[in-house]
């Protein structure tokens, strides 16, 4: 698993590499390999996830989260060479996933409304996202009964 990792804010966050243990623990408990898998996250402030969220979802306000997909993910479907042969890079020998922003200053807010940490909320916002990545989704009940179940399966495997 290789995590392109951007922090854009002013707030003192975990390292990179708590969140690439975050992310081998959501591949594996959705039954995808790890290695050769790569993904993005950035952490950003209100100002630039409103604007993406206008952008892309056309909802002008700020948000906690928005993951986008750079594959066709099919919930279920193995990433792999085989069955993602158009989003292979060869010379890299990875398949990207997607990126995830999460707003810091929304995950803060929201740390203290759920009252744990900083660093809990990024981690449950970044499985949320990276959820989203790989084909789940919470638009029906059934969908998101699905989601949330496995969120929680991995939220409670992680040691912050």
């Amino acid at each position: 698993m290789k995590l392109y990792f951007t922090n854009e804010t002013k707030y003192k966050i975990p390292p990179e590499e708590v969140f690439v243990n975050i992310a081998g623990l959501v591949l594996k408990s959705a039954g995808q390999p790890v290695k050769g898998i790569v993904a993005g996250l950035s952490l950003v402030a209100e100002d630039k996830i409103k604007k993406l969220n206008k952008e892309h979802r056309n909802n002008n306000k700020p948000t906690d989260v928005l993951a986008f997909r750079s594959i066709g993910a099919w919930k279920g479907k193995k990433i792999n060479k085989a069955n993602y042969y158009l989003d292979y890079d060869p010379a890299a020998k990875l398949i990207e996933i997607g990126q995830v922003f999460i707003c810091v200053e929304i995950a803060k807010a929201q740390a203290s409304e759920y009252k744990h940490s900083l660093n809990q909320e990024l981690a449950e916002l970044f499985v949320h996202g990276l959820l989203h990545l790989l084909g789940y989704d919470h638009e029906t009940g059934a969908e998101a009964d699905e989601m949330r179940e496995l969120e929680q399966k991995i939220c409670k495997g992680l040691a912050l």
